[in-house]
């Protein structure tokens, strides 16, 4: 551990993001900022963590708590949402505290160092890749003048910019568990969230529109599992929360060899009998092919141990899209994946429907398979493909210049048919009219799918109230894919829009004041947080 003259003081930000990818309410927490600040206080610095994700910080609190802290260097994470904002900041800071080092990172920063140093005099380094070392590393040289070895740092130096190779953590095990100071924060203040678990870092394949495969060098590399259930546990004790949400972008690596890996975290927790002990919930991310790597019997076991809730990347329902994104699956699989678990699994999923080459025939298709997963969310209509730098769509993009901007503070692009851009215009005005109640229906979906895969929850539903709720449910999915598909039909008829959207805003009202009521008459969720929350 090293010794320093003077108490070093860090803060680090987690910046708040309006534009979230996903409505699903557990992003309270940052695992690349909480993994800097266990590793920063093992090496006996000071750390402390700003929230204005979760607590809405406006700038003149941050540069309170910046000088009250006497604030020596500050890390911001910043992605390709709140960049801007993440601009702005700095230059408040610098205004404030001009000798405060300030640090930005993060992947959206990674691809944009050079451009960000360049224009932005308020940002004095910028970390590429994994910060936990680095950081440290520039912290020693900074205040210790040791080595200016730093990996990925990018620095300025007579008038040119300047960086030092990016490398990767060879063993993961040698991190501490993530600081969590947030878990205590969202409890503190009665905010639900679920606690992050990242169990291994990277994924092996080569989606088009993902830059993670880029970033990490397209390698995947696992914890140790006992230490991974070392660190569920850990947070059962702690802090008495059961329900984990695993971040993990490919937790099963490369399919059928790496396996494995989650399968011994499985059976660890089952040996350890906490699925016995606690009502244990897990969130997991996988492929649409994971039948054809796991077999029925390890899926039993996993849900066994807690994995009862898999977030698919379905991406599309159309051959051509999927073909585009290179995702290496067909949509067949998808239909017989939902169709084999979707009574046993909480089968959810992801979705790019908009993109460059987006047609009414791709969104139909997509549609159809949003449809048939029956998670009624009128957002799954609205996703639209994030330009990634990193990404091979990216490039695609940049080279065949189709970004009508492209650079660190926005990207954007056309869409090659005018009808889409039309399109997607009219399922924005829907989601704009309805994100609230849209949001809310998502957490009823995710309470009640708690409440009937748990062992433990005293006042279970019976069948006749979840069957009572599953079907206003489907009415509610049915009547977001009939919109859908009107859209596609009479996008350019003015008139024929406002007749359907009336049409719409008045059954879907009635259809989901009767969902409140059935909800509310089971009483399964919380009315002064879930159902009244804005």
């Amino acid at each position: 551990m090293r010794k320093f003259e003077k108490k070093i003081n860090v803060l680090l930000i987690f910046l708040q993001n309006d534009d979230k990818i996903s409505a699903q309410p557990y992003y309270f927490e940052n695992l690349g900022i909480q993994y800097i600040a266990a590793y920063l206080r093992e090496n006996n610095i000071d750390v402390k963590l700003i929230n204005s994700d979760g607590i809405k910080y406006d700038f003149d609190e941050i540069i309170n708590i910046i000088v009250d802290y006497k604030t020596d260097l500050i890390g911001i994470s910043a992605c390709y949402n709140n960049m801007q904002t993440a601009i702005e900041l700095t230059k408040r800071i610098k205004i404030q505290s001009e000798n405060t080092y300030i640090v930005l990172g993060g992947q959206h920063a990674s691809y944009f160092a050079v451009e960000i140093l360049e224009n932005e005099s308020s940002v004095d380094y910028v970390i590429s890749g994994e910060g936990e070392k680095s950081l440290l590393r520039l912290i020693t040289y900074l205040f210790l003048n040791e080595s200016f070895e730093v990996p990925g740092l990018y620095f300025r130096e007579n008038n040119l910019i300047i960086s030092q190779p990016t490398t990767h953590l060879q063993n993961l095990d040698n991190l501490p568990h993530p600081a969590r100071d947030f878990l205590k924060l969202g409890i503190d203040n009665h905010i639900y969230t679920m606690p992050l678990i990242l169990s291994s870092r990277g994924c092996p394949f080569n989606c088009a529109f993902c830059s993670t495969p880029d970033f990490f060098d397209g390698k995947w590399r696992a914890r140790n599992y006992v230490k991974v259930v070392d660190e569920i546990e850990s947070i059962i004790e702690n802090f008495n929360l059961s329900h984990f949400y695993f971040t993990d972008d490919q937790i099963l690596g490369s399919g059928k060899k790496d396996k494995e890996h989650i399968l011994s975290i499985a059976n660890e927790i089952i040996s350890r009998k906490l699925n016995l002990y606690f009502d244990l919930y897990f969130f997991i991310m996988m492929r649409g092919d994971f039948p054809n790597i796991l077999s029925n019997n390890e899926i039993k076991m996993l849900y066994q141990a807690g994995f009862k809730d898999f977030f698919i990347g379905f991406e599309s329902g159309s051959a051509k899209s999927l073909k585009a994104f290179k995702k290496g699956i067909l949509e067949s699989q998808y239909y017989t994946t939902i169709k084999l678990y979707k009574k046993t699994l909480f089968i959810e999923g992801g979705f790019i429907l908009f993109f460059p080459y987006t047609s009414r025939q791709s969104l139909l298709n997509d549609a159809q398979l949003i449809r048939y997963l029956n998670v009624p969310q009128w957002s799954y209509y609205t996703k639209k493909y994030l330009p990634y730098p990193g990404s091979a769509m990216y490039n695609v993009l940049s080279e065949n210049g189709f970004f009508t901007s492209n650079h660190y503070l926005e990207i954007s692009y056309e869409f090659i048919k005018p009808e889409i851009t039309a399109i997607y215009a009219l399922v924005k005005k829907i989601e704009h009219r309805i994100s609230a109640q849209d949001y809310k229906i998502f957490l009823i979906i995710d309470a009640i799918n708690k409440n009937i895969h748990s062992q433990f929850i005293s006042k279970k539903m019976d069948t006749l109230d979840y069957n009572s709720i599953l079907k206003q449910l489907t009415l509610i999915n049915n009547l977001y894919y009939t919109l859908f598909v009107n859209i596609l039909k009479h996008y350019s008829n003015h008139d024929n829009i406002v007749i359907l959207e009336k049409k719409f805003y008045k059954e879907f009202d009635e259809y989901f004041s009767q969902l409140l009521l059935l909800v509310r008459n089971v009483h399964i969720i919380n009315d002064s947080y879930w159902l009244n929350k804005n």
